[in-house]
């Protein structure tokens, strides 16, 4: 690689780090939609523990804990626990994470993203 090549490929990544952290949200700032079947179920403030339940009455059952600064599947019904072994998401550990800013339980069709707008 030529000198060039490294310079610019060092800008794009630097750009590329800079976009995420823009997106996400940092501390107490933001919010975290809760999709269930597609459909968005609630929209909860980064800023305020809650627990939220999700039954659907089929048995499938999901709650999900936001805490300050992130959110987490705190349980779920589905066999593959998945969506509860993803851990905890924040701004941080979002740039690390295979799903970015997202948790998802596929079998029980919840889907979690911690978002960088406030709730209205």
């Amino acid at each position: 690689m030529k000198r060039n090549d490294l310079f610019i490929l060092g800008a794009v990544l630097a750009l590329a780090a800079i976009l995420l952290l823009l997106r996400l949200p940092s501390g107490e700032k933001g919010c975290v939609i809760v999709y269930v079947n597609d459909a968005e179920y609630a929209r909860l403030p980064l800023g305020t523990p809650t627990t939220l339940t999700i039954d659907q009455g089929n048995g499938m059952v999901n709650v999900v804990e936001v805490f300050p600064g992130g959110v987490r599947m705190q349980s779920s019904t589905c066999k593959n626990q998945l969506c509860v072994l993803q851990g905890d998401v924040t701004a941080e550990s979002a740039a690390h994470a295979a799903l970015e800013n997202w948790i998802v339980c596929l079998p029980n069709r919840v889907s979690i993203e911690l978002a960088a707008e406030d709730v209205p």
